[in-house]
């Protein structure tokens, strides 16, 4: 120990030499430490503006010594985390001496940071040999960054700042280098687009259609697999009645009670945020809606005059519910099962606000949820997905409409 643990601020000097000998030794290996233990009054900081570590005419290590000295509290963090001598550790909290803070107004452009003069950037020897054999540079690895030469605007960079060469083979593995970022994504010149782009510099307009194409796969997915089994289901339960009826409901009404996010978050936690698991949570409640709605429809049709008549004329139970009730009730029943498409897009879009979205898939869900936070600056990023969601929905609107109509005419203009 150099000095005892203390608030003194006046310079130390200690000879080692003196040490070693107290203690019968000639030489010693090891490394100085700087430690600030816990006092009374919380002063837990140590200040230490210069070192200079010197030996004796017989020291092996003078120019080691030397590397390890400073003069200046910076140099030694500077040192401290670039030393490999080992004669010192820091593993605490270290803070600059003397630094001058500067305040300054700036404005950074994301779209010039995304298409625009790009940091340093490692490119494969293979990219740079397409770009030779396309007649857009000419580089000799052999000579080295300076032989870099642009012969096109077509290549991506400008200038070659470094290059690694495998050590065994002697070959190039890779350069690095600062070009422009929109030629490495395949424009001629500075990209603009119709609606802007997001913060990752997406075509916004490109992003939105391509999200709701996955939303539109899953949202048809889902309604036609709960149109087919709610269709079913409500048509046997609608049709027998009694004890079956009695049966059906109560199980709909046991798993109606569960809430729809509970089954959705489970899912998800067992098997992931994919297209799967969002299938298949939304179908395991989502048929009884079109299954209430075909249970209605039969309890409505099946004591008709010429259900009767059928039946009195030897009709089965088949052709009575798939040619007689079945194609009276489809008007109402498909049009709400139109109206299921949206839905399951909504929920989905519910869920990532919930960040509970599909993972490594775009969907419109995923777009609005990550554009949401830029709001108040570009409204742009959620208004024009909102619009195409609004205008999707009228469009599914009246497409039900329009097969409602066609499939029974006799609803034609009602509600």
């Amino acid at each position: 120990m150099i000095r005892d643990f203390s608030r003194d601020y006046s310079s130390i000097s200690f000879n080692i030499s003196q040490a070693l000998k107290d203690k019968g030794m000639s030489s010693f290996a090891g490394q100085v430490v700087f430690e600030v233990r816990s006092t009374t009054d919380a002063f837990r900081y140590i200040l230490i503006e210069s070192v200079k570590l010197s030996g004796g005419e017989r020291a092996k290590n003078l120019e080691d010594l030397a590397a390890v000295s400073f003069d200046d509290a910076t140099a030694m963090i500077n040192n401290a985390d670039k030393n490999s001598q080992g004669y010192w550790s820091c593993s605490g909290r270290k803070g600059i001496h003397n630094s001058e803070i500067f305040y300054c107004d700036y404005v950074i452009d994301t779209y010039m940071l995304v298409y625009g003069d790009a940091d340093l950037v490692t490119y494969s020897a293979t990219e740079l040999k397409n770009w030779i054999d396309q007649g857009w540079c000419t580089y000799d690895y052999t000579v080295g960054p300076e032989s870099f030469v642009r012969l096109t605007d077509d290549c991506p960079v400008d200038f070659v700042e470094s290059q690694t060469v495998l050590k065994v083979t002697k070959k190039l593995s890779s350069i690095t280098a600062r070009g422009w970022n929109y030629r490495k994504m395949g424009y001629d010149k500075m990209p603009s687009f119709l609606l802007g782009t997001d913060a990752s510099g997406f075509d916004l307009f490109k992003r939105a259609f391509a999200g709701l194409r996955t939303s539109l796969i899953l949202g048809v997915c889902t309604a036609a697999f709960c149109f087919l089994f709610g269709l079913v289901w409500g048509a046997i339960s609608g049709y027998f009645g009694g004890n079956v009826d009695l049966f059906m409901e109560r199980f709909c009404e046991i798993l109606g009670g569960v809430p729809w996010i509970v089954v959705m978050t489970l899912c998800i936690l067992h098997l992931g945020n994919n297209i799967f698991t969002f299938f298949l949570a939304l179908c395991m409640t989502g048929w009884m809606g079109t299954a209430h709605r075909t249970r209605t429809q039969f309890y409505r049709f099946k004591g008709r005059e010429y259900v009767l008549a059928s039946r009195t004329l030897g009709a089965t139970d088949k052709r009575l519910i798939f040619k007689h009730i079945l194609p009276n009730s489809m008007g109402t029943i498909i049009t709400a099962s139109v109206f299921m498409i949206t839905s399951v897009i909504f929920s989905e879009a519910t869920l990532a606000y919930l960040n509970l979205g599909l993972q490594g898939v775009q969907s419109f869900g995923v777009m609005m949820a990550s554009n949401q936070q830029y709001l108040g600056i570009y409204p742009n990023l959620v208004i024009f997905p909102a619009v195409v969601l609004a205008l999707m929905e009228i469009s599914f609107n009246l497409f039900g409409n329009g097969l409602r109509d066609a499939i029974n005419p006799s609803l034609k203009g009602s509600d």
